[in-house]
């Protein structure tokens, strides 16, 4: 699902649910750095490969998410200016007074 596409909340969640998946796949990837014996070696190869595929996916997620609820709020505000700005318009625009009258 786009991001654009989802509540602040579930944002909020997918960008907790990846922090969580990408600290579990870091701190398995330091164990698997740890061991030390040949008959693994070539598993934890291919493992550490796929935790690092899948920790750039997470980051990746994790940067579009955070990037929409950036853009959402900068957009929040600055609406939120805007439409303060059109509220004091009409009156200053009542202290001008049109040439000639």
């Amino acid at each position: 699902m786009q991001s654009e596409n989802l509540s602040d909340e579930q944002l909020w969640r997918a960008i907790a649910q990846n922090t969580n998946a990408m600290t579990a796949l870091i701190h398995q990837q330091l164990e698997l750095a740890a061991v030390n014996t040949i008959t693994d070696s070539i598993r934890q190869a291919k493992l550490r490969e796929s935790n690092a595929e899948r920790i750039g996916k997470l980051a990746r997620n994790y940067r579009e998410y955070t990037a929409e609820l950036r853009r959402r709020y900068s957009l929040e505000s600055h609406n939120h200016t805007v439409a303060q700005l059109i509220k004091k318009l009409p009156a200053k625009l009542d202290l001008i007074q049109p040439v000639g009258c």
